[in-house]
């Protein structure tokens, strides 16, 4: 902060406790502080302040009051710093001269500094916790009705409001696709419109009495697997869709279909939890042994695939008319389609899900899904919380920068937690370096940028076996870069994980192995799979197919 910006905010301050005068639990430097992270504007800082800090009334006020009486020891250490600073420029020339040199330099800031606003972190996560949030990624075979199946549980939350249905509804049928009306609440882009298929993921938020969800559309066209890789890698539980119609089950099921390479990914990347949509059960006439003889095919596979059965859940029911998707049947006909399930609809199943153990405790760590324009960075954070006014560090490019603001579903929020897909506005970075899949951290946990690593191999079918030397693309969480094998350690007893062979010349099909893994390009940002089970794992492909899965032991 140079002088010149020391004299504005003092002018400015004035207007500032005017217009906070209801308001109490803060001091001049609070006020200050945040006049400078707003960029010197009234409009904004006033608007975060009243966000944040509470009426002079209030039974919240009282107790701020009580508990910040007197300075913290940081506010005591930055007046100490400030002091030592005004001390230091004492004359005209020099502050002048030591302005310019200021500018021109790149400093980048590596000393953590304390959030923006005192909040009682406790009591937020607590407040956070009674209402659960889960993200649930919704995958399957190409057609399967995914998009029109999200579609329709955003419109019976409310999310799309009925106008914009019908909008979407006219369009459709303008197009000749009136059936996908649904889907194109999801598929927003005119490539997935005019084919029919989802692209890109797509996610969106919505509310219920017993949760909070986030919902994120990956494509089922093999073409795009890719994609559909970092759709998952942000989820808690996995949709899987099937489209129960006569044959197109079995197609998607086959050798050639997604069904099977979509469910082992999503077990790969840490997703325990399956909810099965046997969908467009109407093209049966809510046939209750088509239901079965899928739940029984399907059933063994995911249990081979490494689900626990009692985390599988089969529910019936119909994308596009809505029978068992937001709620049970209620009207008689309705119940008689389904007299012979006694089952949940799709969202019962998913608000009936386990609560998800959150780690709050660890250092803050995020993997960049989506960079804006005006230095913004959306993903999904892994562990610990955030808030405004915390120092950040990036990786691999290094840099350092301060959190200006926090924001879930585009509403800023107090503080952001694991689990949590958050929006964060961060100043003096340089976004030019920066790309999706970097990792952003606080300042005191550095994330190793590796170009080497030991990994534990799982192997799925391969078409050939693996050697040294061998290329194929590596995926952790949603980026993917070219890497080979440079060294086969060992064979592994899948069992029990112990060396069966030391220094083997190649790899089969579903062998377990240790490997080192080099990568060969920009270095990755990993963590050992016993600190970060997200940035620890690591999928294989080769050719168009997933060829194996892997956890990062050493590097």
């Amino acid at each position: 902060m140079t002088p010149e910006d020391e004299e504005k905010i003092d002018a400015l301050l004035p207007e500032i406790k005017t217009a906070m005068k209801d308001y109490t639990g803060f001091t001049d430097k609070d006020l200050k502080d945040a006049l400078w992270f707003n960029y010197l504007e009234v409009e904004p800082t006033l608007k975060e302040l009243k966000i944040f800090v509470p009426r002079a009334n209030s039974q919240i006020a009282k107790k701020v009051k009580s508990n910040f009486s007197k300075p913290s020891p940081d506010d005591v250490i930055l007046d100490a710093q400030k002091q030592a600073f005004e001390d230091n420029i004492k004359k005209k020339d020099e502050e002048a001269a030591l302005a310019k040199d200021v500018s021109n330099l790149k400093i980048t800031p590596k000393q953590a500094t304390k959030p923006k606003f005192k909040i009682d972190l406790d009591a937020e996560l607590s407040k956070r916790q009674v209402k659960p949030h889960t993200s649930f990624v919704v995958i399957g075979h190409v057609d399967a009705g995914k998009s029109t199946l999200t579609g329709r549980l955003l419109l019976e939350n409310n999310i799309v409001d009925k106008n914009t249905y019908t909008k979407l509804k006219r369009e459709a049928e303008k197009a000749g696709k009136g059936s996908f009306s649904l889907a194109w609440v999801m598929d927003q882009t005119e490539e997935e419109r005019n084919r029919g298929v989802t692209i890109d993921i797509c996610t969106s938020e919505f509310e219920t009495e017993n949760g909070y969800f986030t919902i994120v559309d990956a494509p089922g066209h093999r073409d795009f697997v890719p994609n559909m890789i970092t759709g998952v890698s942000q989820a808690d539980i996995a949709v899987l869709v099937v489209d129960s119609s006569t044959d197109a089950f079995e197609s998607g099921f086959n050798l050639d279909g997604q069904t099977k390479e979509h469910t082992i990914l999503a077990r790969s990347l840490g997703i325990n939890k399956i909810v099965v949509a046997v969908n467009k059960m109407d093209n049966n006439d809510w046939s209750e042994d088509r239901f079965e003889e899928i739940r029984d095919q399907l059933t063994e596979f995911l249990k081979i695939t490494g689900y626990n059965e009692d985390q599988i859940q089969f529910v019936p029911c119909s994308g596009l008319t809505g029978l068992n998707v937001a709620s049970k049947p209620s009207t008689p006909e309705d119940q008689r389609k389904l007299k012979w399930y006694n089952g949940d609809s799709v969202l019962g199943a998913l608000e009936k899900s386990e609560k998800f153990n959150r780690d709050f405790t660890k250092p803050f760590v995020m993997s960049i899904a989506d960079i804006g324009s005006s230095s913004e960075f959306t993903g999904r954070i892994d562990t610990g919380t955030i808030q405004a006014g915390e120092t950040v560090l990036f990786a691999p490019s290094n840099q350092a920068g301060v959190v200006d603001s926090v924001s879930v579903n585009n509403a800023r929020v107090p503080v952001g937690i694991a689990g949590d897909n958050v929006t964060l506005k961060i100043k003096d970075v340089q976004i030019e370096e920066v790309q999706v899949g970097d990792i952003i951290s606080i300042v005191t946990t550095e994330i190793p940028s590796v170009s080497k690593f030991e990994s534990r191999l799982v192997l799925f079918d391969l078409k050939r076996p693996l050697l040294l030397g061998t290329q194929f693309v590596l995926f952790r969480g949603n980026v993917q870069q070219p890497a080979k094998i440079t060294k086969i350690i060992s064979l592994l007893d899948k069992v029990t994980g112990q060396v069966s062979k030391k220094k083997p010349k190649h790899l089969g099909s579903h062998q377990s192995a240790m490997v080192e893994i080099e990568l060969l390009g920009r270095n990755l940002p990993l963590q050992l799979f016993k600190d970060n089970k997200q940035l620890g794992r690591v999928i294989l492909r080769k050719d168009g197919s997933t060829i194996g899965a892997g956890i990062v032991e050493k590097y």
